[in-house]
């Protein structure tokens, strides 16, 4: 991930508001980032700086090496700059423009999901400027939905529903929400409702679930992460064979995969080529815990041998792991089931957790 924002300074009458800013934020970081990277023209570009030969092709090369983009001059050339490299509202970063005196800074571009309109109001404390935000859900005062999806740490499976659910709540509508869980929270115009409300209607409408549900017209689905999974194995187990057996599970569960936000076992395990390589291609981190703290938890089915082996009391290594992992970040928790055996060698167990009792 990239650690440090870029600079393009198109004036040289503003290169001293570059390099104060530069200075300003190595003392005050925004999301941890302190570094800044000051790029210009060749005339002017003292050796403390990086030249910039032809702005759009010196701005493609650089453009994924830095986690934003700052640019001191005119929208116009930002925008012209920046076309070739945009994707979408998802994926691109924060691009923000600073007039060339410092009296504005304008968020450009990836004002909420990539963090633009907070980077611009840093900006512009730094500066002692004004921040221009140009985005209805600021301009109106009202919440930002996916700003509230990205705070919740929600997978979003059909964003192109987003901007029309946005555009009515902004302008007073109301919309229907699956929540059961209260993963969201509570969102002004948002109206609870039953699964079955959900699926009867055909207005834009929001479900919050881990359990798989039908891709419908205006349906929004957003996959909460809040699922822990715990593993037991023997030590001539492929990754393949876990990947196996985590796909059963989640067919059988009838939840989204999605849904995992770590893998957990034993900590003689979690050196297994097998488990870093699944952890590795689900993007999951892995918790350890030791055989004395797994067998501390109450789970339905202690395993005798794990007992024997570890020289403690029977318990179960997947159900205990995913229960101590869903532990560390929710207030409520609870087993989907017991743990599920394949092949005689692996042990599978997820765990659910919530902020609200079930």
């Amino acid at each position: 991930m990239p650690t440090a924002l870029a600079c393009w300074v198109l004036n040289s009458l503003s290169l001293p508001l570059a390099k104060s800013l530069q200075k300003s934020f190595a003392k005050n970081p925004w999301r941890e980032i302190t570094t800044i990277t000051i790029f210009a023209p060749q005339r002017f570009c003292p050796i403390d700086c990086l030249p910039i030969t032809k702005l759009k092709a010196t701005f493609t090369r650089q453009e994924a090496a830095f986690a934003g983009h700052i640019f001191f001059g005119a929208c116009g050339i930002a925008v012209r700059t920046i076309a070739p490299t945009l994707q979408d509202k998802w994926q691109d970063k924060p691009v923000i423009v600073v007039d060339p005196t410092g009296q504005y800074v304008i968020s450009l571009l990836a004002g909420h999901w990539g963090g633009g309109n907070s980077l611009s109001k840093h900006i512009a404390s730094l500066l002692k400027a004004t921040p221009i935000i140009t985005t209805a859900s600021d301009a109106f005062r009202q919440q930002a939905l996916d700003l509230l999806i990205q705070k919740a740490n929600l997978q979003i499976l059909d964003a192109d529903c987003i901007p029309k659910i946005q555009a009515i709540l902004i302008e007073g509508g109301r919309i229907k929400i699956y929540d059961p869980l209260h993963f969201l929270g509570d969102i002004s115009n948002c109206v609870p409702c039953s699964l079955a409300e959900l699926k009867a209607t055909s207005a834009p409408r929001i479900a919050i679930s881990y359990h798989k549900l039908p891709k419908l017209p205006h349906l929004l689905r957003l996959v909460p992460k809040c699922l822990a999974l715990g593993l037991g194995f023997c030590k001539h187990t492929s990754s393949l064979e876990l990947a196996l057996a985590l796909e059963k599970t989640f067919e059988q569960y009838g939840i989204y995969q999605e849904a995992l936000f770590a893998i957990a076992s034993i900590t003689q395990k979690t050196t297994s080529t097998a488990l870093l390589h699944l952890a590795s291609h689900l993007h999951l981190p892995i918790y350890a815990y030791s055989a004395e703290d797994l067998a501390l938890v109450a789970t339905p089915t202690p395993s005798l041998k794990a007992g024997q082996i570890f020289k403690q009391k029977p318990f179960s290594v997947a159900e205990a792991a995913a229960l101590l992992t869903a532990k560390e970040r929710f207030k409520h928790i609870a087993l989907l089931g017991p743990k599920m055996t394949f092949d005689h060698h692996i042990t599978l167990a997820l765990a659910q957790g919530n902020h609200v009792s079930n």
